[in-house]
């Protein structure tokens, strides 16, 4: 408020408000006591430098045309008239908002001007960013002169409030974008846990960042070991000749001579575990036989070895190869040989507590299988000798890490040149448990098949004067299986056979007049007749005669070709036959035979004839 020093009489105040929202306003003088104020013996008003007659009195209210005015007021006491204090106020007009105008967003680290700007009901505006003192936490002002702060460890955005403070708070929310990116949070030594002994490993340092990503950083870090020693991010594994000595390593990564992050590992001593693993199958018959690794996490997993395919990989180095197999042994009691690389598999897996190897196969016929198996020690290399389709698996140097094995196996028949893993049934099954350097094995049972059963079953279930068709009904081989013998899984084909077998041809059969003559035709082939009966068999035995000649070919040794005169012979067809061979009737198998007539049945003694028809 303006104040006039005053020139006589105590210190004084003008008081009253800026603002009014019709043209009634209010003004008072101020003093500090009531002794002072008994000093005061008349008071003269002005309003615009005019004076206001008649207001003797400390207060001044009226009403005041709209716009801006001003009002001013001077004391009298003892010692003569004060100076006058004016004070300038508005009608019809009063602040409806005050605002902190400036940008919304602002870099980090970047600077920018806040006003304080106050709005009234006619929409005039008036700055008064003077009257007030700015702050906020997101950074500092110099007066109204922003600067944002920068955050090294985040790299988010971040919400901040200017604030403007008086009389009342003034509140303005203000976004400080980041600019640094993201700000690495952790770091940590990626690589195996578990390395075997004289192996090589490459290991890597990784940032984990504000955002989430994990980023490799090793080019800004150093590795170092307590054992071994690094080539880069190559760690060198050391070997020494203490027995069984597994121990623990530490890796650091060192930046600018401080430790910034570390990892225990564990050095397998190799030397006390197993190279190679072989296995012998004797006096064994020919067979399709594979070999292959289980563990998934293995390159080669699942990958066959067999006959003429002796090696996985296919190509490489034999000493390095993962599985061998040899192709028939046809000299000595060993039959077949397969190994398995162990050693290769634990330096290359050092993290697989178990490695399970899988032989498959079958014979011709199912069969029983005499076996064994033996380790050999961690030195002993893989070799392959012979030639291709006679190759023959061995180790050379080592020794015998434990003593040979026999085994009893088991194969399944029905050997068919297949070689594909899920086509084949088990023989035998190990698995080699690191830790415990135990090797177990497992056998499959054998599964006998039933064999194809197949009979011709009339239907039964015709009404009186018609006669059942006759249906052939099949049970296919491998129907039923026994683990105890193949008599055993025929008996189930069999009993279920015979509990299906005349209810199938009652379903599929039919029934027709049983006085209908009915055609057969027997067909030559070479010195051997096939009957059918219109797709049904004879049901009872029957004699046949027929009359017939042989045509010779023109290479018959003995009557080239010449016709022979006609010929005559009767034949026997025991009930049910669907093929017949008799000795009367035998051409040159350099021949043909030609039937001339046609046969009949005089043996039958129904009402009715059967034609029969000779066909080539």
């Amino acid at each position: 408020m303006p104040n006039t020093p005053c020139l006589y009489g105590p210190p004084f105040s003008l008081l009253g408000e800026m603002y009014f929202i019709d043209d009634q306003v209010d003004f008072y003088v101020s003093v500090d006591s009531s002794a002072q104020q008994n000093t005061i013996k008349a008071y003269e008003w002005y309003l615009d430098q005019s004076l206001v007659l008649e207001n003797n009195t400390s207060a001044f209210r009226a009403k005041v045309t709209e716009g801006k005015h001003i009002v001013g007021v001077r004391i009298l006491t003892a010692d003569g008239w004060s100076g006058i204090k004016t004070f300038s106020f508005n009608t019809y007009k009063f602040p409806v908002s005050l605002n902190i105008y400036g940008v919304d967003t602002l870099d980090e680290g970047g600077s920018t001007e806040y006003r304080i700007v106050r709005v009234f009901s006619d929409q005039t505006t008036e700055d008064v960013t003077d009257e007030y003192t700015l702050w906020s936490t997101g950074g500092c002002f110099d007066g109204n002169i922003f600067t944002a702060r920068i955050d090294p460890d985040s790299d988010q955005d971040m919400k901040i409030t200017i604030n403007a403070s008086k009389n009342s708070d003034v509140t303005k929310d203000v976004t400080i974008i980041n600019t640094t990116g993201p700000v690495l949070k952790s770091i940590m030594i990626n690589g195996l846990t578990v390395v075997n002994e004289g192996t090589t490993t490459p290991y890597a340092v990784t940032g984990t960042y504000s955002d989430g990503i994990k980023r490799d950083i090793s080019a800004s870090y150093t590795l170092q070991s307590s054992e071994g020693h690094f080539d880069g991010l190559t760690y060198y594994a050391p070997t020494n000749n203490t027995f069984n000595d597994t121990r623990q390593v530490t890796i650091t990564a060192v930046q600018n001579g401080a430790i910034k992050a570390t990892s225990v590992i564990t050095i397998k001593d190799v030397n006390s575990k197993p190279g190679v693993l072989v296995v012998d199958f004797l006096n064994s018959p020919p067979m399709n036989m594979i070999a292959f690794i289980e563990n998934d996490e293995v390159t080669v997993s699942h990958e066959p070895a067999y006959t003429r395919r002796n090696t996985v990989p296919s190509f490489g180095d034999i000493a390095q190869m993962y599985v061998l197999a040899s192709d028939f042994i046809s000299e000595g009691p060993v039959k077949w040989r397969v190994q398995f690389n162990i050693a290769r598999l634990m330096a290359e897996y050092p993290g697989s507590e178990n490695f399970a190897f899988h032989i498959k196969g079958r014979a011709n016929q199912a069969t029983g299988l005499s076996g064994a198996y033996s380790l050999k020690t961690h030195d002993a290399q893989m070799i392959m000798r012979g030639a291709s389709g006679s190759l023959v698996p061995s180790v050379s140097g080592g020794s015998n890490y434990s003593s040979l094995v026999n085994f009893s196996a088991n194969a399944g028949g029905g050997a068919n040149g297949d070689f594909t893993e899920q086509t084949l049934s088990t023989i035998i099954k190990f698995n080699y448990n690191v830790p415990n350097d135990i090797l177990t094995y497992s056998l499959s049972s054998l599964d006998y098949l039933s064999d194809e059963i197949q009979e011709v079953v009339q239907k039964n279930d015709c009404d009186q004067d018609l006669e059942g068709s006759w249906v052939t009904y099949t049970l296919p081989a491998g129907a039923f299986s026994s683990r105890i013998s193949q008599v055993e899984a025929n008996n189930h084909a069999r009993k279920f056979f015979d509990s299906n077998k005349q209810q199938h041809a009652n379903y599929s059969g039919t029934c027709a007049d049983a006085s209908v003559d009915r055609t057969f035709t027997v067909f030559v082939t070479g010195n051997g007749f096939l009957l059918k009966a219109d797709n049904e068999p004879i049901t009872e035995d029957l004699s046949v005669e027929m009359t017939y000649k042989i045509n010779y070919s023109p290479n018959d040794p003995n009557y080239p070709g010449e016709e022979s005169p006609l010929l005559n012979a009767t034949i026997t067809l025991p009930a049910y036959t669907t093929s017949i061979q008799d000795d009367s009737i035998n051409p040159s198998p350099h021949g043909t035979i030609s039937v001339l007539s046609h046969l009949f049945w005089p043996s039958r003694s129904d009402n009715h004839h059967i034609n029969v028809v000779l066909s080539n």
